[in-house]
């Protein structure tokens, strides 16, 4: 893939105003993409992962630019969603039953204005100087939770369209390259 390829990291990802049943990204259960919910595919590492293994699991995660952190998600949905084999070193306990967590988001590229398709090369890494929450599962959310930290920190774009119903993601490398 040539580097403005590679720099677009979302392309068009849909989203609708209608809600749509039984998605299935990956192996994770089949779940309901609610209406104007931007679903991300991502996998979670520990940071020291170089390169992701191809048959590392997908799990969905909600876009949701009001979050001020990188990603929260339930202990369930960490041990049945993402890879239970990887060591995600508890940092601090933050609040009961709430603890932060290193580890390494990688996105997974969508093909282009797709709401639930996803190339199988090339994922994105995000690096997470903070961390990850990390909730009780009654503590969490219905699906996991990114937030705009995590794009602001990797410095990452987002334009999302309205009318047209989807987003784009992009590095910061190709937006240097427009100007």
């Amino acid at each position: 893939m040539n580097d403005s390829a590679n720099s677009i990291i979302f392309d068009r990802l849909k989203f609708s105003s209608r809600t749509q049943k039984n998605v299935q990204i990956d192996r994770c259960p089949a779940v309901d993409i609610y209406h104007h919910q931007i679903v991300l595919a991502i996998t979670l590492t520990s940071p020291e992962v170089e390169d992701l293994p191809d048959d590392a699991p997908r799990f969905p995660a909600v876009l949701d630019t009001g979050f001020n952190d990188n990603l929260l998600i339930t202990e369930r949905q960490l041990q049945d969603w993402a890879n239970p084999d990887a060591e995600l070193e508890q940092k601090a306990e933050i609040d009961d039953g709430i603890s932060l967590h290193e580890a390494k988001i990688w996105f997974h590229r969508n093909v282009a204005l797709s709401r639930t398709e996803y190339l199988d090369d090339d994922p994105f890494p995000l690096e997470l100087r903070r961390g990850i929450f990390v909730a009780r599962n009654d503590r969490g959310t219905r699906l996991p939770i990114l937030g705009l930290r995590a794009l602001a920190d990797n410095q990452l774009s987002l334009v999302v369209d309205t009318l047209e119903e989807h987003m784009t993601i992009k590095h910061k490398e190709l937006i240097l390259k427009m100007e």
